[in-house]
């Protein structure tokens, strides 16, 4: 199965968009995605829940990857299929605290989680090349979009691994920290380890909660 699959024609592909706030851009991609070929598919749906869900999902956590790109995702129990639109903004627009100029929205139904991570991780291999990142904002149209994709051949045939899906440590100390920093970020977020990385990120091991309390 290739990626592109889940993508409409020229409603995914949402180059240049000029937009001022997160939920602005959320609003703005699902007016091109909810036209009437989607609700004749999805009847029971409305934007408006789509919509909710999105930002309830960023409330949880915010879906910013890092060097500009967002995956803001939602599961719905009520849509059909998998959906993926891909947008860029004029200007970077803050998701939580980060900025970001490249838009991954992913839907899925309730069932189907794994799409979801293996649509993640296509796009995560993508755009590991700054090159890469820069052809995706200096697109011009939708056609030009669609192209640098297809031009990758995404897949999602094979199985997904661990290496995938994995992200930076959202939270961590460093080896010089003082304990009370340790034991203070583990317990005002409930966090029942937290790894000790070095100046480049490498973990180097980890607390637990069975060694400070």
């Amino acid at each position: 199965m290739n990626m592109l699959n889940y993508t409409q024609r020229r409603e995914s592909w949402q180059p240049g968009l000029s937009l001022d706030s997160r939920d602005a851009v959320f609003e703005h991609m699902l007016s091109a995605l909810c036209n009437q070929a989607f609700f004749q598919i999805n009847p029971k749906l409305d934007k408006a829940t789509i919509l909710k869900a999105l930002i309830d999902r960023e409330e949880q956590r915010a879906t910013g990857i890092g060097s500009g790109i967002a995956f803001p995702h939602a599961r719905l129990e009520l849509l059909q299929h998998p959906l993926l639109a891909i947008a860029t903004l004029a200007k970077p627009v803050m998701f939580d605290t980060e900025p970001i100029q490249i838009v991954c929205l992913i839907l899925v139904p309730q069932s189907d989680s794994s799409t979801s991570l293996k649509l993640m991780s296509q796009l995560s291999k993508i755009f590991r090349a700054d090159a890469t990142r820069e052809q995706v904002l200096a697109a011009a149209s939708p056609e030009d979009l669609y192209a640098l994709f297809k031009a990758h051949n995404p897949r999602l045939d094979r199985p997904l691994l661990a290496s995938d899906i994995m992200r930076p440590p959202r939270w961590w100390v460093r080896p010089e920290d003082r304990v009370s920093k340790c034991s203070h970020m583990m317990g005002v977020n409930g966090l029942p380890a937290v790894p000790v990385v070095n100046e480049n990120q490498e973990i180097l091991g980890e607390i637990t909660v069975d060694g400070l309390f």
